[in-house]
């Protein structure tokens, strides 16, 4: 291991075992980047939201830097609080013997390309520059780059944090390119040779970008999550955590009255608070609660003023001489233990001891609108208890350290996925604080991140598939697996050429002339399937009088087995093709999620000789109804797990003037069916000729 990659892991502190996870996963990223075909290569590393993707980009800083690399440019972000936050991490993790860290400069000082002779006494050093994620400073900094040769300027790395907000072109369906784009475009073509490396939580606007566009990546690295850590699939599935908001609060506020469930979560923090500090601090050096009402200024002004008036009304009932009014305060406090114990196998405070000694705690916390630029600059060392008030700007990449307890009345807006994802301040390394967490939510959000939870696996399922496949990452199918109620970005950053489509429940051949060829093909792949993976046989209706009724199944075949096979099979028309694609991608989504999801193969009355019609060149009615008389109950009826697919096998005939003509014999019809729990919306982008 080099020397500046051991400093910085010994300096950030962590476990051995963590330590050495993190520098594979640097290496890992090294070598994709290396391994690339191209001098300037596009790598995206996908984490999770405040996951520890800057110690990871840090690490591979540093190991860079042991490579020899002498200048390192990182987009921090465009609001000035997430740039400063980056580039004090990056000065405390770094050694200052072998780095350099300046602040949004507007030139690369010349330093950085004074090459002198190797020194014993002196290691060279790496300059790292943070900068603003904005065009004008970006274009500065290119221009003082255009006066070095090839040779003067080496190998540079540049690190895109948050790089699915601000840097992607928001003007390709205009034909046009925006201003911060063009300016990254302009800083790397005056570096001949570089690595591109893009962090993101959220991917989805990268990966949905044209795939000839210079930031579309060429290669992707998955960040594995510690111990510790806990996301959407942790956090909402923790019975009590996460809480409904009614209608009612919103009301209230805008009556000019503290929301009842406001002042719930604020109880709940206060007594949470005592117990974290009775227990002297041992998991965070401070404890924080976020209230996230909307984006406009005049809102957190309000709820500022709630959260003063119920801490000062509760703190003159602990103060208060009347026993009578303490017991209101005690009564209160005692209902938020009770709540925090449903979650919490044991407290440390007492309702008793909160009420003798809430002054005392109420002195410990800051409470604080974060609005503005002058509001952001936060010494968290200055309280022990923080109660932060704010809209945007604690969104994306803002980490509020002991996060216990968050109040979000804010709706889903357009329902972005990459958005409500970077709104969740409450995700990260809180695993000791997590049955003292509560999360109150609108009911329509906390259903979009319980879907987004779901979304988030499979997207890094298929990450991974393509990061193992070894393949440019370009040349990868898209497929993001959503409800009606999410969207994976925002629709200016998008390929035109992406799509949007549902898959129907059932899929039936009746493209006819098209699908013949491959009729033959399709249905010995499938005999060999079922000799091989299909099981034992079972008949389906086989008290049926007529062959018509009687069927023969394949059932409780593993869905990922059935899926090879579908996936095998070929249909000659186009827009079929589409539509089977569509409902394979919403099975691959459901059996990542589930691997012990089943599915089955029917075959339909193979006993008997069923006619079909084709008219235009159309097969219609391939699937028998409901009988009247003799209680049958439709083709539909026989379905068995999350997908099945019913293999008919028909004769054809045409429609002529003098009557039906056969055409074809013993042709096998293809019909699918996916459950409809797998019914979602697919957007995809598809490569094609770059």
């Amino acid at each position: 291991m080099g020397r500046a990659l051991q400093n910085t892991l010994s300096q950030s502190r962590i476990k051995p075992a963590v330590a050495e996870a993190v520098r594979a996963s640097t290496e890992a990223i090294l070598e994709l980047i290396e391994g690339a075909s191209t001098a300037t290569p596009t790598a995206l590393v996908v984490g999770r939201v405040q996951s520890g993707k800057t110690l990871s980009f840090t690490c591979l800083i540093a190991r860079m830097a042991d490579a020899g690399c002498r200048l390192v440019i990182v987009l921090g972000g465009t609001k000035d609080i997430l740039a400063k936050q980056t580039h004090l991490r990056l000065h405390k993790a770094l050694d200052e013997r072998q780095f350099v860290v300046t602040y949004n400069p507007r030139a690369v000082p010349e330093a950085v390309f004074r090459r002198a002779d190797p020194s014993p006494f002196f290691p060279p050093r790496t300059h790292v520059v943070v900068l603003l994620k904005n065009a004008p400073r970006i274009r500065a900094v290119a221009k003082s780059l255009s006066n070095y040769s090839r040779d003067v300027l080496g190998r540079v790395l540049i690190i895109d944090d948050e790089a699915d907000s601000a840097g992607l072109n928001t003007r390709i369906r205009q034909g046009d390119t925006s201003s911060t784009y063009r300016a990254i475009s302009t800083l790397r073509k005056q570096l001949p040779q570089h690595s591109y490396v893009q962090y993101t939580a959220t991917p989805q606007a990268n990966l949905l970008i044209p795939l000839f566009d210079h930031l579309s990546p060429d290669c992707v690295h998955v960040l594995e999550q510690g111990e510790g850590y806990v996301g959407g699939d942790t956090l909402f599935a923790t019975e009590g955590v996460a809480r409904i908001l009614p209608p009612s609060d919103n009301d209230e506020a805008v009556e000019g009255q503290c929301p009842r469930f406001l002042a719930e979560a604020l109880m709940e923090y206060f007594v949470g608070f005592a117990s974290w500090a009775k227990r002297q601090c041992p998991d965070f050096p401070v404890r924080s609660m976020l209230v996230h009402p909307s984006q406009r200024i005049n809102s957190h002004d309000l709820y500022k003023q709630f959260i003063n008036a119920k801490l000062g009304h509760w703190t003159a009932l602990a103060n208060s001489e009347s026993e009578d009014e303490r017991e209101l305060l005690r009564q209160e406090v005692a209902s938020a233990c009770n709540r925090l114990g449903a979650t919490c196998a044991r407290l440390e405070v007492t309702p008793d001891e909160v009420v003798e000694h809430f002054n005392a705690l109420r002195q410990e916390i800051e409470v604080r609108t974060v609005n503005s630029e002058s509001d952001i600059d936060i010494d968290w060392d200055a309280a022990r208890g923080w109660i932060l008030v704010g809209g945007a700007n604690l969104d994306r990449g803002f980490t509020i350290p002991g996060l216990a307890v968050t109040y979000m009345p804010r709706g889903a807006g357009q329902g972005n996925v990459d958005t409500l994802q970077q709104r969740g301040r409450f995700f990260g390394y809180i695993k000791p604080l997590l049955n003292e967490c509560r999360v109150y939510l609108d009911e329509d959000v906390l259903q979009r991140y319980r879907e987004i939870a779901v979304h988030e696996r499979d997207v890094h399922g298929w990450l991974r598939d393509a990061a193992r496949s070894e393949r440019n990452v370009r040349e990868i199918r898209r497929r993001f697996v959503l409800s009606e109620l999410l969207r994976p970005t925002r629709k200016e950053v998008m390929d035109p050429a992406s799509f949007m489509a549902t898959a129907p429940e059932w899929f039936e051949q009746s493209a006819v002339p098209k699908h013949l060829s491959l009729a033959g093909r399709n249905k010995a792949l499938i005999d060999t399937w079922l000799e091989g993976a299909g099981g034992p046989a079972r008949h389906i209706n086989e008290q049926a009088e007529s062959a018509f009724q009687r069927h023969v199944g394949y059932v409780d075949v593993p869905l990922w087995s059935l899926l090879d096979l579908l996936k095998a099979i070929s249909l000659g028309d186009p827009e079929e093709t589409q539509r089977w694609c569509i409902a394979l991608a919403l099975l691959d989504a459901a059996v990542r999620q589930d691997p012990a999801l089943v599915g089955s193969v029917l075959l339909m009355r193979p006993d008997a000789r069923p006619k079909r019609e084709v008219t235009n060149g159309v097969l219609r009615d391939l699937l028998q109804g409901r009988g009247e008389t003799n209680g049958y109950l439709g083709d539909r009826a026989y379905t068995f797990g999350s997908a099945t697919l019913q293999i008919h096998t028909v004769d054809l005939s045409e429609s002529r003037p003098d009557g039906a003509a056969l055409i074809h014999e013993k042709v096998s019809v293809l019909a699918l069916r996916v459950s409809p729990r797998h019914l979602k919306r697919l957007v995809g982008l598809d490569p094609g000729v770059l």
